[in-house]
């Protein structure tokens, strides 16, 4: 079936993500998030919302390339872990805000990045945190527009034998 643009922004999308979540993991320990989720005693579910993540990831560019009714739900299924996870974070975040903020500046460091205090002051609020939130909700909810739209192309094999 012909890859509409739509697909292809989604397998640009999806083979981002895994890229992101398995760089993610392989870094896990010096990460902003291993350290929100450990400190609340919550490691597991680090790891459960990490891998569960770049599963579905890859599982969804595998059925971009090769569509089957299967990928259509495995792609919503990625967007709403996804959409969970960073719910969780946020959360978790809000109630250490100067211990996330310490957390992100040594990963910063450990990578040899630099570090503008000027720009951790902006980050590090209520109000940044939600606005991060809903950047990243707008931007699942146009990944999740573009599959739904799209679901005749993982569905196509569904619907070719019924006519």
């Amino acid at each position: 079936m012909k890859k509409t643009a739509g697909i292809v922004v989604l397998i640009c999308w999806f083979i981002l993500s895994t890229a992101n979540g398995l760089y993610n993991l392989i870094r896990a320990t010096s990460s902003t998030d291993y350290y929100i989720f450990s400190s609340n005693g919550l490691t597991p579910l680090f790891f459960f919302f990490a891998l569960g993540v770049l599963l579905l990831d890859a599982a969804t560019v595998v059925y971009l390339f090769w569509p089957r009714p299967t990928g259509f739900y495995v792609g919503l299924s990625a967007i709403f872990l996804s959409l969970i996870q960073s719910i969780v974070s946020v959360s978790l975040a809000m109630s250490d805000l100067p211990g996330v903020r310490e957390a992100y500046e040594a990963s910063r460091e450990a990578r040899g990045l630099s570090i503008r205090q000027e720009s951790l002051d902006m980050m590090f609020t209520p109000q940044a945190m939600y606005l991060v939130l809903g950047v990243v909700v707008v931007l699942n909810a146009v990944v999740l527009f573009l599959i739904i739209r799209n679901r005749g192309y993982f569905l196509h094999h569904e619907i070719k034998s019924e006519a």
